[in-house]
C-alpha cells in the first residue's frame, strides 16, 4: 500500500505467488486493466486489485476478508505523507489485520530519508543540501501536509539517533514488535544503474548498507480488539440557512468519503449563494489529509470561511495548522 503504477504484480504472478495490489480507487481503476492485459489466464488467477484507503479500516477489512492465510503487508512511499493522527489510525488498522490473518508488515519508509540523502549525495556531492531542500519545497507545495515531518519518518536533521529511537519507540507503543533487516541483503539488481558512472554506483550500493527495512509483527502480549467498534460509515446531512451551509458530519472524512462531500458541496453551491459553512462535528471521528483538502476548499471559497463545532481531540489536531475556526 499503495501499489501504485508498478509491474510488481507481473513479477509475482510469473513466480507463482499471490499478489493483491491496494491503492486509492482512482489509481486501481487505471492500473488494473493495464496489468491484467499483460498476464495470461493462469497468472490472472494470482493477481487481484482492491481500492482502499489505508486509514479506513472498513475498506481494508473488506479487501483482506478476500484473502486466506498469512499476509505480508508492504507500505512504500506512503508513511512520510501521513500526519501523526493518520499514522495512529494506520497502525491500529494494520495491527487488527495482522492479528486476524497473521503475518507481518514490512516497510523501508522510516529510513527512506537516509537512503535518499545518500543517493543524492552520490550524484550531487556538495550540492546535496541545496537539492534536498528544493525537493522538500516541491513536495510540500503539492501536499496538504508537510512531508517527512511525522514521528515515524526519521528526520536526518538534528539528533538522528534520537529521531531513530523515537520512531522505533512509537512502533512499539502501538503494540508491535520490530526487527530491522539490512536493506543491502534484499536489494535487487537495478537495470537503471547499468550505464551509470561506476563510482556513483559504488557509492549508492554503499548507501544501501547503511539503511534497514523494518519488519513489524504484532506483539502477542498485547490484546488486539479486531471488532468493528468505531467503524461507523461516513454521513453528511446538509441544510441551508440564508447564505450559510449547515453540515452535520459523522464517521471518517477520508480519501473515500472526501470526494462525496466535495461533490455535494459543489452541487449545493451551484444553486445557492454561500458565504459560510457551519459544521457540527460531535460524531466526526477523524479527518485525513484528503478530507482536510475539502474543508480548505470550503474555507477559501466562502467569504466568512468554515466554523467547526464539537470536534474531538483527534480532529482538532488534524486542523491545527489551518485557519478554520473551531468552537
Amino acid at each position: 500500500m499503495p501499489c501504485g503504477f508498478t509491474p510488481r504484480a507481473i513479477e509475482f504472478a510469473k513466480s507463482g505467488k499471490k499478489f493483491v495490489g491496494m491503492d486509492l480507487p482512482a489509481t486501481i481503476n487505471e492500473v488494473e486493466p493495464a496489468i491484467m492485459s499483460l498476464l495470461d489466464e493462469e497468472q490472472k488467477k494470482l493477481v487481484n486489485f482492491e481500492g482502499v484507503d489505508a486509514t479506513n479500516y472498513q475498506s481494508l477489512k473488506s479487501a483482506f476478508d478476500k484473502i486466506e492465510g498469512e499476509v505480508c503487508i508492504t507500505t512504500e512511499g506512503l508513511l512520510m505523507y501521513l500526519t501523526d493522527s493518520e499514522m495512529d489510525v494506520l497502525c491500529d488498522n494494520i495491527k487488527k489485520i495482522l492479528a486476524e490473518h497473521g503475518g507481518y508488515w514490512i516497510t523501508l519508509d522510516p529510513e527512506m530519508p537516509f537512503l535518499y540523502l545518500l543517493i543524492v549525495k552520490s550524484f550531487y556531492g556538495e550540492r546535496t543540501r541545496e537539492i534536498m531542500w528544493q525537493s522538500k519545497y516541491r513536495i510540500d507545495d503539492k501536499s496538504d501536509v508537510n512531508a517527512i515531518e511525522n514521528t515515524i519518518t526519521i528526520s536526518v536533521r538534528g539528533d538522528v539517533q534520537e529521531n531513530m529511537e523515537n520512531a522505533m519507540n512509537y512502533i512499539k507503543s502501538k503494540g508491535f514488535k520490530l526487527e530491522r533487516l539490512p536493506y543491502a541483503d534484499h536489494v535487487p539488481e537495478f537495470k537503471s544503474l547499468e550505464k551509470a558512472n561506476p563510482k556513483i554506483v559504488a557509492q549508492i550500493r554503499e548507501g544501501f548498507k547503511r539503511v534497514c527495512i523494518w519488519k513489524i509483527t504484532v506483539d502477542e502480549s498485547v490484546n488486539v480488539d479486531i471488532s468493528d467498534v468505531g467503524a461507523e460509515s461516513f454521513n453528511a446531512d446538509a441544510s441551508i440557512d440564508g447564505d450559510r451551509l449547515n453540515l452535520v458530519l459523522s464517521g471518517n472524512l477520508d480519501t473515500l468519503s472526501a470526494p462525496e462531500l466535495l461533490a455535494n458541496y459543489e452541487k449545493i453551491k451551484k444553486d445557492n449563494t454561500l458565504n459560510s459553512v457551519f459544521i457540527e462535528c460531535s460524531k466526526l471521528e477523524y479527518v485525513s489529509s484528503a478530507g482536510l483538502r475539502v474543508l480548505l476548499i470550503m474555507q477559501n471559497d466562502c467569504e466568512d470561511g468554515v466554523i467547526m463545532k464539537s470536534c474531538n481531540e483527534t480532529v482538532i489536531g488534524d486542523l491545527s495548522n489551518t485557519d478554520i475556526k473551531i468552537l
